[in-house]
């Protein structure tokens, strides 16, 4: 789990100003958070509530 947050938190970007971005480090951790909770209703349900989460921000 460590490993997960660990590479979550590096791809984020502390100033994300294009649509390039990943986000913040922090917007990444709750993204992953988030998919992670839900993916006890399935691994493929978690992906699809984290990426409609955060696929448009």
């Amino acid at each position: 789990m460590l490993e997960i947050g660990s590479l979550a938190h590096s791809a984020g970007q502390p100033e994300h100003h294009t649509n390039r971005s990943h986000g913040t480090p922090k917007g990444r951790i709750e993204a992953v958070s988030i998919g992670m909770d839900a993916s006890s209703e399935g691994l493929m349900g978690g992906m699809r509530i984290c990426l409609n989460q955060y696929s448009t921000q």
